[in-house]
């Protein structure tokens, strides 16, 4: 990381003891603890663009064209 600001954050108190519960586990701090899970959120949301946007390239070069036919609502339904 090359520069860092601090913030202030106002969460729940439960919160608060659960993320240090979970952070000393862990073997790290609450800081660090937190700036991973804001990471990984952040890469997984990347992940989930980026995979709605191969999925409309591919869509825009003909991948899911559909046959041109029409059919006639009789020739759907008995």
């Amino acid at each position: 990381m090359k520069t860092a600001r601090n913030i202030t954050l106002s969460l729940p108190v439960d919160l608060i003891r659960r993320v240090k519960i979970v952070a000393a586990e862990r073997d790290t701090s609450f800081n660090a603890f937190v700036r991973d899970i804001l990471y990984q959120a952040l890469n997984r949301s990347d992940e989930y663009y980026k995979a709605g946007e191969r999925l409309l390239a591919q869509s825009a070069s003909g991948l899911f064209d559909m046959p041109a036919e029409r059919w006639a609502r009789e020739e759907l339904y008995d």
